[in-house]
């Protein structure tokens, strides 16, 4: 579906563990404290390179952290990662993917970031960023084509039946404006401030969603489609301006209109393995909606000040690396809850997963083991129930930890007591966010964990 409520949701755990600059990009030059090494591996006097990133010399000499943290040196050469679960997995569910994907724009000529997004489109097709996020689904080079500009007064609404229907009157026919449609190409409709867009389900722009993608049907077939929206201060404690906010939610719907683009007929890459349920449960489970929820989400692409949001790569959980790429700087770690294989029942289906079983109105305490890849100082960890993290009053569930910090080889404790079942889900649902250092760092990384709870 694409950012959705779950977008505006990211935003709510972003601040409630610290409003401020979000990604990687510290703006600290090269060498310098907090900044990158240089490329050789080295900085400034006083200075060393640690997981490429400089800290003063003396943290280094106390031991706390190594040289070169994420390798094997005589400093950590006693360090063993704690025992840990396997990451999830985004399923590959056989449908088409994009192998050479091409975006055509549509923007409205009374749209003063009409310019600076065909901009941003050049250069993240140009960048690193798009194959590191989409190269291993079998996604190739992204084609901008010159943006279609409507001249027409932008609508205060817009429905997505509206829009769906704009993009078929004018890519069939005998002569269509746009071309002949094209599967391959990704309808990119850019609304304006001011314009809000809407779904059948009543969810607006901004209010619910940043963006979405989908299938719009043209004569006998399907064309992939993404609608952006612009939303100022949508994402809250990232610092973001609105066209920043407007690149980022158009990253997100980009890279998976190419990884899953026809969800309703054909789905690609649309959710999580079976084992990981919870996971499409609270994120929607397309591969940027798995980063969607992280604090640490935004990425600046180098060289430029557009926003873009990390993304989720199989390859990099399979390693027990930091699956949202491009990654932090920094040894990956997580909190790890120790859940069980349970049965579900859904699509009157019923298959194992993981996560536990807690009869309504009794509690359970389960350990939360803390894992890193190598040496890292104590990172947060906190707890939210399902609707928490959906930004909902009402909760289902209490849940509590005996400790909200640790490092590699703790063991956390957290108690969960539900009180009813959530409708929607059918039990509950939770999330653990562990946080190592401060928003707009160049050592701010967080990364979540998630449970299902049955009754």
């Amino acid at each position: 579906m694409g950012l959705h409520a779950r977008w505006l949701a990211s935003a709510l755990i972003a601040c409630l563990l610290g409003c401020g600059g979000g990604g990687s990009e510290s703006g600290v030059p090269a060498g310098r404290e907090s900044g990158p090494c240089y490329s050789d591996k080295t900085c400034n006097a006083g200075l060393a390179c640690v997981a490429n990133v400089c800290v003063l010399k003396q943290v280094v000499d106390s031991g706390r952290v190594p040289v070169d943290a994420g390798t094997t040196t005589p400093t950590d050469a006693a360090f063993q990662p704690a025992p840990h679960p396997a990451l999830p997995q985004v399923a590959d569910l056989g449908g088409t993917v994009i192998a050479s994907p091409r975006v055509q724009p549509v923007v409205f000529a009374a749209d003063t970031s009409a310019q600076a997004t065909t901009t941003f489109l050049s250069q993240m097709a140009q960048s690193s960023y798009w194959q590191a996020a989409t190269a291993e689904y079998g996604v190739g080079t992204l084609e901008v084509l010159p943006a279609i500009t409507l001249s027409s007064q932008p609508p205060a609404t817009i429905t997505d039946q509206l829009i769906q229907s704009t993009i078929s009157d004018n890519t069939s026919g005998s002569n269509p404006a746009w071309g002949p449609a094209d599967p391959s190409t990704i309808y990119l409709m850019v609304l304006p401030s001011g314009t809000i867009g809407s779904l059948p389900d009543g969810s607006t722009c901004c209010h619910d969603f940043g963006g979405y993608h989908g299938q719009a049907p043209v004569d006998t077939s399907n064309v992939p489609y993404a609608v952006s929206c612009s939303c100022a201060g949508a994402v809250a404690g990232q610092g973001l301006t609105s066209l920043q906010q407007r690149t980022m939610a158009i990253s997100h719907e980009l890279i998976e209109a190419s990884t899953d683009p026809f969800p309703g007929s054909n789905p690609a890459y649309a959710g999580t393995e079976n084992a990981d349920l919870i996971w499409t449960v609270i994120t929607g489970g397309e591969v940027a909606d798995m980063c969607a929820f992280n604090p640490d989400l935004v990425y600046t692409l180098p060289g430029t000040s557009y926003a873009v949001q990390r993304s989720w790569s199989n390859l990099a959980a399979k390693a027990t690396t930091n699956p949202c790429v491009p990654a932090p700087s920094g040894p990956y770690f997580n909190s790890f809850p120790a859940l069980t294989s349970i049965t579900v029942s859904a699509g009157g289906m019923t298959f194992p997963t993981q996560g536990l079983v807690i009869p309504l109105g009794q509690s359970k305490t389960v350990d939360v083991t803390l894992f890193s890849t190598a040496p890292i100082g104590d990172w947060t960890v906190n707890a939210y129930t399902l609707e928490e993290v959906l930004g909902e009053t009402n909760t289902n569930l209490a849940l509590s930890l005996d400790k909200g910090a640790g490092t590699n080889g703790d063991v956390l404790h957290l108690t969960l007591a539900p009180k009813s079942a959530n409708a929607s889900l059918g039990g509950e649902g939770f999330v653990l966010i562990s946080q190592y250092g401060q928003p707009g760092s160049a050592q701010f990384q967080t990364n979540l964990s998630m449970g299902l709870i049955v009754n």
